[in-house]
């Protein structure tokens, strides 16, 4: 799509400015849910030695044109997308807006949020790498005076945070639950884990296992994590369908790019009509493609789009000291098959060509 491979320009640039300039569950509360689903004046840098970060602060100028710093955990083409509404959103807000990748280094991620502190920005938005090693952004932003505000995954803390992100418990029910209605009560499934400590996998599972464990009869072979990665998955369907062949009925995934793996594994080894592809999450556009097509059985879309502009249009709330009447806003999961997931193809992605 045109806007995201702008939106991933973007980062990139941002990524390379920062990487320069760093060389020199959580306690949320009050849940308002939300079902369904030009870019700003991003900044990029243009002279030797400056970083991004800095010129975004010079040009704002004032409170009324703000900077927003955000540290995004793993530039996925679902992360991307949601990039792509911040950034719309950003605009609206007469931000600016720095957009980092973390890549999945919660080292690399608490480094971004330092320098984006030192560097002034109005307000924060991370998504964790690792829930668990996320506090520390809090204190840091505490302790500078900059509000923070996580988007897509939670942080673990005692504390009161803001936060926008999928009702990530309900995505981990309803994909246990489509597995007990369309393969049955004596399933025989593996799951594949998001990272181990990020909320997105704990959270996930914890919904899973709230379904499963109100029907024994159901055997988890497996269950190991496949980090966002679609090569891991592949690897991981190989082995299990090795070790367990004909018995194995149905692979949960915790998103779609690992599910997508998990199908390109099947259909290589002349399985895929044999076997019930889960994802518990995200709806992404090649997804939707896969389930059409009848090879992803089905996935579970939570509107990230939309998720990314309620997180900066919180962000730049709290930077101009407004009141933010909900400090928890869920983005619910929508069951996709053949059906919804046509309905998206044309409706939500077909307009961002």
């Amino acid at each position: 799509m045109k806007k995201m491979k702008k939106a991933m320009a973007l980062i990139m640039c941002f990524v390379l400015c920062m990487g320069a300039l760093a060389g020199c569950s959580g306690k949320p509360t009050a849940a308002k849910e939300t079902t369904k689903a030009g870019q700003d004046e991003t900044t990029t840098a243009e002279s030797q030695g400056a970083s991004a970060v800095q010129k975004a602060v010079e040009k704002a100028g004032d409170k009324d044109h703000i900077v927003i710093g955000t540290s995004i955990y793993f530039m996925t083409e679902f992360c991307v997308l949601m990039v792509e509404g911040m950034q719309e959103e950003a605009e609206r807000q007469n931000a600016e807006l720095v957009v980092l990748d973390a890549k999945n280094d919660a080292s690399l991620q608490l480094n971004q949020i330092e320098n984006l502190i030192s560097q002034q920005v109005d307000s924060i938005i991370i998504s964790p790498v690792n829930s668990d090693a996320a506090e520390p952004a809090l204190d840091l932003c505490e302790a500078a005076g900059i509000p923070i505000s996580a988007v897509n995954m939670t942080i673990t803390t005692d504390r009161d945070y803001y936060y926008v992100g999928p009702n990530e418990i309900q995505a981990g029910e309803l994909a246990a639950q489509w597995l007990i209605d369309n393969v049955g009560e004596d399933a025989k499934v593996c799951i594949i884990q998001g990272p181990i400590g990020c909320s997105a996998q704990i959270f996930r599972d914890e919904g899973i296992f709230n379904v499963l464990d109100e029907h024994p009869g159901v055997e988890v072979l497996a269950i190991k994590p496949g980090d966002w990665n679609r090569n891991t998955a592949v690897s991981l369907t190989e082995n299990w369908l090795t070790t367990y062949g004909d018995e194995l009925d149905a692979i949960i995934s915790h998103d779609d790019d690992m599910g997508l793996g998990v199908v390109r594994a099947l259909q290589s080894a002349g399985k895929l009509k044999d076997m019930k592809v889960i994802a518990c999450a995200d709806g992404i556009e090649e997804a939707c493609e896969s389930v059409k097509a009848g090879e992803m059985s089905v996935t579970f879309f939570q509107d990230v789009f939309r998720e990314g502009e309620l997180s900066v249009e919180m962000a730049a709330k709290l930077a101009r000291g407004e009141k933010i009447e909900e400090q928890q806003v869920l983005i619910d999961m929508i069951p996709t098959e053949k059906e919804y997931a046509q309905e998206l193809l044309e409706d939500y992605y077909g307009p961002r060509k």
